[in-house]
């Protein structure tokens, strides 16, 4: 995971605790994979994608998507994935010089995403987009 928040992490950030908090919080995260990511943890807690920085959103991203696509009936999951690829602002980006707009280029540029992984995430967004019936047709 290297030095990304964590998923429990961006829950206390949410939750507003205490520094001392979030870094118990951080510590809950054990795995090394994203792959071992409890798909538990994704479904009780899909706020917290908002609050992730790039390297806890690159790190998360392939298990959330994995789990959108397949547990999509019982969780906010699957549009809240959705959105956190194509946000207007997000939170973590307020004040950052991305302006009023969604600036697509440097979100990737700043996701260090690899040619494959930026064309997987925009199926997936397509795909969810027409799942969530985001207005697409």
């Amino acid at each position: 995971m290297g030095n990304g928040t964590t998923l429990h992490e961006a829950v206390a950030k949410d939750d507003y605790l205490s520094a001392e908090e979030i870094l118990a919080a951080r510590k809950k995260d054990t795995e090394l994979h994203w792959r071992d990511v409890p798909s538990e943890h994704l479904a009780d807690h899909p706020e917290f994608l908002i609050y992730l920085d790039f390297e806890g959103l690159r790190y998360y991203l392939p298990a959330v998507m994995m789990f959108a696509l397949n547990c999509s009936h019982s969780t906010d999951t699957p549009q809240l994935a959705y959105w956190i690829l194509l946000p207007r602002v997000a939170p973590r980006d307020v004040g950052k010089g991305y302006g009023e707009k969604f600036d697509v280029a440097a979100y990737v540029k700043n996701l260090n995403l690899t040619q494959s992984q930026i064309i997987a995430c925009y199926r997936f967004a397509c795909h969810m987009a027409v799942k969530t019936d985001e207005g697409c047709k």
